[in-house]
């Protein structure tokens, strides 16, 4: 019989652990890609194949994005005015990365939906 009761006191940890548990965010369904482009930002000059990173909705991801921005325009195959970098960083970091590309030139950062 003891053993009954201790199994029974483990299965009502667990459930207590499980109903007090932090609840996240759900992930979001959309990703974000960076792509080199014209200055113009013609879907023809977007090739999947050279920009073939995907960043995810999330923060760690949003980092990464906003670092590749900033290797992109010290490697000077973008362009970013110093008055802009501000806008860019709040809009990859905080809000829509997709806004951001109105900021840069020869680069673009494009919404993806994921199912």
């Amino acid at each position: 019989m003891p053993t009954a009761a201790k199994s029974s006191g483990a299965g009502k940890t667990a459930a207590a652990k499980k109903s007090g548990a932090v609840r996240t965010r759900r992930a979001s369904n959309v990703a974000y890609v960076f792509f080199n482009c014209d200055a113009e930002k013609s879907h023809g000059s977007m090739n999947i194949f050279y920009n073939h990173e995907i960043y995810r909705d999330t923060q760690a991801s949003r980092k990464a994005l906003w670092q590749r921005v900033k290797e992109e325009q010290a490697a000077s195959r973008i362009e970013i005015a110093e008055d802009d970098l501000t806008s860019v960083r709040t809009a990859i970091l905080e809000s829509d990365p997709a806004e951001a590309s109105r900021y840069i030139r020869f680069g673009s950062i494009e919404t993806f939906v994921c199912h």
